[in-house]
């Protein structure tokens, strides 16, 4: 990740640092905000773009940046003001056949879909898969952060929070995780309405591991202690994703495990599909 000057002009960002990482010329963002020497909040927003157009994160915003934390907010890849224009990378267009230039994705909005990645092959570095496009970027600004702060907690809605469940389990070094009607293992997805994006179902990772090995890494610290806390938040009605009966199963089997800091909560007769911003203030005691 490196520093680079603030391009962004917005009433959403005020006193802000911009960090940019990239991959095969694919830039993300992280907009850092803040004066905190001890706490950090990580935030990912889903797949409606910029995190500043929904009220629950500038409320959010405001009560962190007066309670002593910091603010690290991510767009996900392609959405929000990680949007590109144009995006390429190589690709495997067959088993026999590899393009040797990169593949241009050209207007309108190329990167709004993910779906895009799964052509991803790099037959020079053969080991990278195409989540690394989406995953690498905020893994890397993150851990160039994180060393900075005693306590670190993170959060997401919808796409925002696979972003959550993903790095949490990948970085010891948070404490919280806090993922807003975001994944449930692929055995409870019953409903149509929770067939996902390439990220979320189609990829060969899912082929190996389930969802459950991330909720189960994210509860480890770096030492192989079970100290750290991840919460599974859902709206029972939900409008878009994730929703009864399917989320009652999942929370029934967590519950049977009886695990202090693996918790799934479900908001009762809920449809929004959002982060409750007072649930989740109130339970870190702000």
């Amino acid at each position: 990740a490196k520093m680079f000057q603030a391009i962004f002009q917005s009433d959403c960002y005020n006193n802000y640092q911009v960090y940019e990482s990239s991959l095969y010329g694919i830039k993300q963002r992280g907009f850092l905000e803040g004066n905190s020497s001890n706490n950090l909040l990580i935030y990912f927003q889903g797949h409606g773009g910029n995190p500043c157009d929904f009220s629950y994160y500038n409320r959010i915003k405001e009560k962190i940046l007066d309670s002593d934390y910091d603010i690290l907010t991510f767009s996900m890849f392609g959405r929000g003001f990680n949007q590109m224009d144009t995006i390429s990378f190589p690709i495997k267009v067959n088993r026999e056949s590899i393009y040797d230039n990169n593949y241009i994705f050209n207007k309108p909005n190329p990167s709004g879909s993910h779906d895009i990645i799964r052509l991803f092959y790099d037959k020079e570095n053969p080991n990278i898969k195409p989540l690394s496009l989406m995953l690498s970027s905020p893994y890397t600004i993150i851990n160039e952060i994180i060393g900075n702060y005693e306590n670190v907690v993170i959060t997401g809605i919808s796409g925002g929070a696979w972003y959550t469940t993903i790095l949490s389990g990948l970085i010891p070094e948070i404490d919280e995780s806090y993922s807003f009607n975001g994944t449930l293992p692929l055995l409870f997805g019953i409903d149509n309405n929770s067939v996902g994006d390439f990220e979320y179902v189609y990829s060969t990772l899912w082929n190996e591991r389930d969802y459950y090995d991330f909720y189960f890494l994210s509860l480890f610290n770096k030492n192989n202690l079970m100290n750290r806390i991840s919460y599974h938040i859902y709206s029972e009605l939900d409008e878009c994703c994730f929703s009864s009966p399917e989320v009652i199963y999942f929370k029934n089997v967590i519950d049977k495990l009886n695990f202090n800091n693996l918790k799934v909560v479900i908001f009762e007769n809920k449809v929004e599909h959002n982060i409750d911003d007072q649930w989740l203030l109130n339970i870190l005691d702000l």
